[in-house]
């Protein structure tokens, strides 16, 4: 695995869980607290998604500013907060446990290689007088 530098970031955190259908309702309610638990403690984005492949498997997406501040958040639970976490994934009833994944935002990448080439001749000289235009259109 490749550790990012301490200020590296956004970085999003995946979980995938599969949830007995007849406990969807269960677990949809410890979304709501998972969600508030992951915002509280810095996450920045959160989201819920179903995989429409495989019925009642589900994606936890979340987001945060740097590396350190997802080390943080890990440190930042409480008791209460981390039983919460256990309550979800006691409702995981896939055959592997949940893989964590970690995705470092790659956007500065793709734009450190970008120029702005600008033509002269096509730039305009003047600021565009969108009223102007108008008034001569109706004369």
């Amino acid at each position: 695995m490749n550790i990012p530098q301490p200020r590296d970031g956004p970085v999003a955190i995946t979980f995938e869980v599969e949830v007995d259908r007849l406990r969807r309702h269960e677990f949809l309610g410890l979304m709501r607290e998972l969600r508030l638990i992951h915002l509280r403690n810095g996450a920045f984005a959160w989201r819920l998604g179903e995989d429409l492949s495989r019925s009642n498997t589900y994606r936890i997406e979340m987001m945060v500013p740097s590396w350190t501040g997802y080390l943080l958040q890990r440190e930042r639970l409480t008791k209460a907060e981390q039983e919460t976490v256990k309550k979800v994934w006691h409702l995981h009833v896939g055959e592997d446990v949940p893989e964590e994944r970690y995705y470092l935002c790659a956007n500065r990448e793709l734009d450190a290689g970008r120029t702005t080439v600008t033509h002269p001749s096509s730039m305009p000289t003047t600021p565009m007088n969108l009223g102007a235009q108008a008034a001569q259109r109706t004369s």
